[in-house]
């Protein structure tokens, strides 16, 4: 039995998130809706069993939804409690005349607040008992989180327009949705998603809809010949969603990737179109944070190459077709070489010297990755023999969350009779994220070992000092998107040295990625960063070059 459902909409954010706590303690399903405009777009989409309603509110007040409501066939029998902090009896008398069921005066307590509630729904139940039957809310093609249309909504109204003007399709996911849901707890999609889908259909134009068709994911369906329209589009929703959202009481700020395709261009059916605009956002999230790329017969050869990949990469390990390379960190005050990055590079038989972006997403896919990493630790430890600095080496979410991950380098280090300070390992804070307890186990392990531990690409994923400080982590690499732009761009120059001193105060040392130029080597080293890495001091080499370089 489906569980009975009350929209709450109140302006304030405290009180709508005690009301919806003390109605989520007693079993009902709880919708929250901002203002009257947002609680009427929700009523009309999701048709709850119950509505309570603030009287005074911006934007549209509950007089004014409440007329809303009673004009819509599908919603004019839903039972509505005017919630009022001024008992003023004309206001009263106006609800009850335009077909409010109740009313609550605040402040009222969690007790007055059930009994109107359950004495409410009774009475709705009398009467329902003697009308046609109602259809279950699950038989109604929309996503029980946001009341957006789902999948199979969406795939049917791009049929429609396929097949009458041609459609615009846009994809959006979140590169740290799963990070966010490690650091802040099983109910952020209860509480996110809802938030996001207010602020999509409040933002984007009115022909554009938008569903929810897939964990994370939206979809925007652009109707009509939107080739220039779609982008557009797609540009407002990021800028819609890159503006923080309040979550549990904090900020919480999202890094949006959005795909697009159009119809009949580059499909003439709906899965296809999905298909396309999905390939689109793997191209996004490569690009980097808050994106937007199109699909292209150059990416479906990519998206080929990669399933090709997937069988090639076990023969590429066993036929030693990798090779390492060696790329310099040097530490700003002296300008030594301190360690040694190892990136790995694959000698292809038909395509050459082939870079980690071009296989590692295979790897990850096929799950080749273990054994690629085994690979890379292994010659890593050999080549620390020959090293006079560390070398460090990148591991994958999958290799924290391996089980024996440590038992392995252990192994490595003694075998090769290499002391463990040879040896760093660097890993995404999004990866660290996605098992937070397993992977901070294994980090520990490693440390304790006297393995070094960097948090790799500082700030493209979920960056809170409330992991941060309890992470077993010696070093943050600041991903290069924070340098590249340094002399044009304002905020880069305002978030790198921000990030830098939160760094000293956690006594972490700090390495900034991606440095080309002298003038962003004199900004760091004017905000005293420790270290930095990039073309300016020397691409990645073989072994015996990078330790010449020394």
């Amino acid at each position: 039995m489906l569980p009975v459902s009350i929209l709450v909409i109140e302006d304030s954010s405290v009180l709508r998130e005690e009301i919806g706590d003390i109605l989520r303690l007693e079993g009902y399903e709880v919708w929250e809706a901002e203002n009257g405009r947002v609680g009427l777009e929700l009523a009309k989409l999701r048709h709850p069993n119950m509505i309570l309603c603030d009287v005074v509110m911006p934007e549209m007040d509950g007089l004014s939804l409440l007329r809303a409501v009673r004009q819509y066939p599908e919603t004019e029998t839903i039972p509505l409690i005017f919630l009022t902090a001024q008992a003023d009896k004309r206001d009263i008398r106006r609800g009850m005349e335009l077909g409010a069921d109740d009313y609550l005066t605040k402040p009222f307590t969690a007790g007055e607040l059930l009994g109107a509630v359950r004495a409410r729904l009774q009475k709705q139940l009398r009467l329902v008992a003697h009308r046609r039957p109602i259809v279950p809310t699950d038989a109604i093609p929309y996503d029980p989180v946001t009341g957006l249309p789902n999948a199979q909504a969406l795939e049917s109204s791009l049929a429609t327009a396929i097949a009458q003007t041609g459609v615009g399709l846009a994809v959006v996911d979140f590169g740290n949705f799963d990070a966010l849901g490690g650091a802040l707890g099983s109910d952020v999609e209860q509480r996110l998603l809802p938030q996001i889908a207010q602020r999509l259909r409040a933002g984007l134009p009115e022909s554009t809809l938008v569903a929810r068709t897939r964990d994370s994911e939206f979809a925007l369906l652009v109707p009509g010949s939107p080739v220039d329209n779609l982008e557009v589009v797609a540009r407002a929703c990021l800028r819609l969603l890159t503006a923080a959202f309040s979550l549990n009481g904090r900020d919480v700020v999202l890094h949006g990737h959005i795909g697009l395709a159009v119809a009949p261009h580059h499909a003439s059916r709906p899965e296809e179109l999905l298909r396309c605009a999905r390939l689109a956002v793997q191209a996004a999230r490569q690009e980097g944070r808050n994106t937007v790329c199109w699909f292209s017969t150059a990416l479906q050869a990519r998206t080929t190459e990669l399933v090709e990949f997937d069988g090639e990469l076990y023969r590429a390990i066993a036929q030693n077709e990798l090779l390492l390379y060696f790329q310099p960190i040097v530490r700003l005050s002296t300008g030594r070489c301190e360690s040694f990055e190892a990136l790995v590079r694959w000698q292809h038989p038909t395509q050459g010297l082939l870079s980690p972006n071009r296989f590692i997403p295979a790897a990850e896919n096929s799950g080749a990755i273990l054994a690629l990493t085994e690979w890379v630790l292994a010659r890593a430890v050999l080549s620390a023999r020959r090293s006079p600095v560390p070398i460090a080496v990148n591991l994958s979410s999958y290799d924290c969350q391996r089980e024996g991950m440590v038992e392995i380098v252990t192994k490595l280090l003694h075998d090769r009779q290499v002391s463990p300070q040879s040896l760093q390992v660097e890993i995404t804070e999004s990866a660290i994220i996605k098992q937070l307890e397993t992977t901070m186990a294994n980090l520990q392990q490693l440390r304790n070992l006297g393995v070094r531990v960097a948090i790799d690409d500082f700030g493209t994923g979920y960056s809170s000092l409330s992991y941060l400080k309890y992470l077993p982590v010696d070093k943050l690499k600041i991903d290069r998107s924070f340098v590249k732009d340094l002399e044009v761009d304002s905020n880069d120059t305002a978030i790198l040295p921000a990030i830098l001193e939160m760094a000293r105060r956690l006594s972490l040392e700090t390495i900034a990625e991606g440095v080309e130029t002298e003038e962003q080597e004199a900004f760091l080293q004017e905000h005293r960063c420790d270290c930095a890495q990039g073309y300016l001091y020397s691409p990645p080499l073989p072994l015996d070059s990078a330790v010449r370089l020394l």
